[in-house]
């Protein structure tokens, strides 16, 4: 049972009070195709009650009240070739803490000065870009990532360090 309350065994404390999160979410979009060319957009939003957290200051995961993720994914691709395409997608989210009013009077642990902070490890853009060749009997994928800076933990303050952001790079080959 302690993988339900703890997120390393032995290195964080159980915490038996945490409650199961519930979220909702709302996407729509549009995907376009003509000759070569696709282009796709969607807009979301997620909202998550009792989203757990972990909470460095006394090493246990704790609910939040409310999360809300907003945001926006574009694609477009284009077919070089009847062998070779190349696509890109980005993304782009806002990710914060919703406190339900001043102080903590629902007594989720959540005070008014949590309203707004940034929900760690989602960075607010990220790229994706592929050159993909499809031949008769082999593919090949060459694929840049870049993941934007983005919070490193949990903290009511946002003052802890933050990630740089990255480049990543990959080939991918198929037969």
């Amino acid at each position: 049972a302690n993988e339900l309350f703890s997120f390393f065994a032995g290195f964080s404390q159980p915490n038996p009070g945490l409650v199961p999160e519930i979220t909702t979410n709302a996407e729509a979009g549009f995907q376009f195709e003509r000759g070569r060319w696709s282009l796709g957009a969607s807009v979301f939003r997620s909202n998550t009650k009792n989203e757990i957290f972990f909470d460095n200051s006394d090493t246990k995961n704790k609910n939040v009240a409310r999360t809300r993720r907003d945001g926006i994914e574009a694609t477009l691709g284009v077919r070089l070739t009847p062998r070779l395409s190349l696509s890109t997608q980005a993304s782009w989210i806002s990710a914060h803490t919703r406190a339900n009013g001043p102080g903590d009077e629902d007594g989720d642990g959540v005070a008014d000065d949590a309203n707004g902070k940034r929900i760690p490890q989602v960075p607010p853009l990220t790229t994706v870009t592929r050159l993909a060749w499809q031949g008769r009997t082999w593919d090949a994928t060459l694929t840049h990532r870049f993941v934007g800076r983005q919070a490193l933990q949990s903290d009511r303050n946002n003052d802890q360090r933050f990630l740089d952001p990255y480049h990543d790079f990959g080939l991918s080959v198929g037969v």
